[in-house]
């Protein structure tokens, strides 16, 4: 018998949402069924990476190059660096 399935609330980045909107209205699919499926693709990934880091490294040899993550973000999307205040 399948676990229960629970809801999981993410905030992302708007290029990120508007990204995931674009490929969902491509295939039909709501966002959230697109977002679970790339979650449950991610995360036998990220377990056979073994850390985030190394799942983003993008050194040969780090992983193979169907593992390697890399994150392609539009110029005016990039966020903002926070400067600590004392």
């Amino acid at each position: 018998m399948d676990e229960k399935r629970v809801a999981l609330n993410l905030r992302v980045h708007p290029w990120i949402r508007r990204k995931i909107e674009a490929f969902a209205a491509r295939e039909k699919r709501s966002t959230n069924n697109l977002a679970e499926i790339l979650l449950e693709w991610s995360v036998p990934q990220l377990e056979r990476a073994g850390s985030t880091l190394a799942l983003m490294d993008p050194s040969p040899g780090a992983l193979d190059s169907e593992t390697a993550l890399t994150i392609n973000r539009e110029p005016d999307d990039e966020p903002r660096r926070r400067r600590n205040k004392r």
